[in-house]
């Protein structure tokens, strides 16, 4: 999971994920010990094309999940 919070800061957007690089995704995917899935194979599924959605759908859906994150640290800081 925290793999995927780390890489989706990288790319919150769709055409931000269409412009990561392999390098950057193995470095990823190495730290976090991810070999279900190489490089190659994730770079490939950023690359297709993203889901049609209503104007402003994807900039909203990034909000909601920043929010998200940000309560879920708040709360990890008061349970420790």
């Amino acid at each position: 999971m925290l793999g995927s919070l780390e890489l989706w800061k990288l790319a919150p957007m769709p055409e931000d994920a269409q412009q990561l690089g392999e390098d950057i995704l193995k470095i990823l995917l190495k730290h976090h010990r991810i070999h279900r899935i190489n490089a190659e194979q994730l770079l490939q599924k950023h690359q297709q094309p993203s889901m049609p959605v209503a104007h402003g759908a994807v900039a909203a859906a990034v909000i909601q999940v920043s929010i998200v994150v940000q309560h879920t640290k708040d709360v990890s800081l008061v349970i420790l």
